[in-house]
């Protein structure tokens, strides 16, 4: 029994040591680097507050507002860059990479493109046009707009006797001729103004004071 429990444990501890044997030696390519850089985009401008994660690794950060960025790594990690409005870059730390990782990485524009989007409070044209049929317009509204309308004619039937560019121009006119052909003397009143008097005269007989 001794025997068996002996030769048992001899076995024992040559499969550990040939398990220690072979066990590899650590990898380099677990090295950690700092990586650092600068977000630019195709105009060589800063993008900035983008996110700065390794794939598939719940480790990340975010660039400051000049596009700078600062995250520790493993060599061989591949580090995704996001922003709004940028596609995705990717940049894997490459094996021979020193211990203060630098690179400046650039990102694209990405133009997404959206569909016309109409909206309306109804969902087809018929509830439209039953809600313009109930529709109610207060009183206050319908008076306001009763009044507005009679200013609106009143201003039109104004507009019928109002002279036209051309009778402006030939008043103009005319009054700077009675100055200069009055001036240094004592110009009439218009009621003592025969040409005024014909003036008046013909303008009732042509009707131009008559309500329409």
């Amino acid at each position: 029994m001794l025997k068996k429990l002996a030769f048992l444990l001899t076995v024992l501890l040559l499969a550990g040591q040939s398990q220690a044997q072979e066990r590899p030696a650590p990898s380099d390519s677990l090295r950690i680097v700092e990586f650092s850089g600068t977000l630019l985009n195709d105009s060589l401008q800063p993008v900035s507050f983008a996110t700065v994660q390794v794939l598939h690794k719940r480790r990340g950060t975010i660039a400051d507002f000049w596009g700078y960025f600062y995250l520790p790594v493993e060599v061989g990690d591949t580090i995704v860059f996001a922003s709004v409005g940028y596609k995705k870059a990717y940049h894997v730390v490459p094996a021979d990479a020193a211990d203060n990782y630098q690179r400046n990485v650039h990102m694209k524009l990405d133009n997404i493109l959206l569909g016309e989007v109409l909206v309306l409070p109804w969902h087809n044209y018929e509830q439209f046009k039953q809600a313009f049929i109930a529709l109610e317009l207060p009183k206050d509204d319908y008076e306001t707009a009763i009044v507005n309308f009679e200013v609106i004619m009143t201003q039109v039937k104004m507009n019928e006797y109002a002279t036209t560019s051309s009778m402006g121009h030939r008043n103009y006119m005319r009054s700077v001729a009675n100055q200069n052909y009055y001036a240094g003397g004592q110009q009439p009143t218009i009621n003592m103004n025969p040409l005024a008097w014909a003036q008046l005269i013909e303008a009732i007989r042509s009707g131009a004071f008559r309500r329409h």
